[in-house]
């Protein structure tokens, strides 16, 4: 399908608008003949597309568990969205340091209380860097409802062994979000 406005837009001095012919496949089609103001629309959702950002969260301090059965939480992050009623956490990327006594350490990952399932690391007695880990990483992936008013996102780890000790520092979280989706 091919498109094209029948109307320049703004006038020049307002920023004006220029007649483009555009293709278009029969979906998008659709969609374009429900909306009134065409030229609007697609600014607006090339405007929007600016909405789909990351957002990076870094704890640079060092933490340390000792209890095997309790997760401790070594960082607290919180996002607040510009719209509370359309937005979205899409995927979520982190990486950290860490060393500990014995097998490892296992760690997970809570999005207003929702956690994930726990990932192990093996032990290492200095500090060492994390691979990143990503939504996939997650049995049953990252759990976060959309359209809240704020996202609160804690990293939470554990030692491996009743003996072990776990220490990470360096927590850095990616975030990529939608917020004030457009409309159609």
């Amino acid at each position: 399908m091919s498109w094209m406005s029948n109307k320049t837009g703004r006038p020049k001095e307002q920023g004006g608008h220029e007649r483009r012919n555009i293709s278009v496949d029969k979906p998008t089609d659709t969609i374009l003949k429900k909306v009134g103001n065409k030229s609007k629309f697609i600014e607006q959702c090339i405007l929007s597309s600016s909405q789909f950002s990351w957002k990076i969260f870094h704890e640079p301090n060092e933490t340390i568990n000792d209890k095997q059965y309790k997760h401790k939480t070594a960082a607290t992050f919180v996002w607040i969205p510009n719209n509370g009623a359309d937005n979205a956490v899409l995927s979520i990327r982190c990486y950290f340091q860490y060393r500990c006594t014995g097998k490892g350490l296992r760690f997970r990952m809570t999005i207003n209380e929702n956690a994930t399932s726990t990932i192990r690391v093996l032990g290492r007695t200095q500090y060492t860097w994390s691979r990143v880990y990503t939504d996939s990483d997650f049995l049953g992936g990252i759990k976060a409802f959309p359209n809240q008013n704020h996202y609160t996102i804690e990293f939470q780890f554990k030692p491996q062994g009743s003996e072990d000790v776990a220490y990470v520092k360096d927590i850095k979280i990616f975030l990529q979000v939608a917020d004030c989706m457009p409309a159609l």
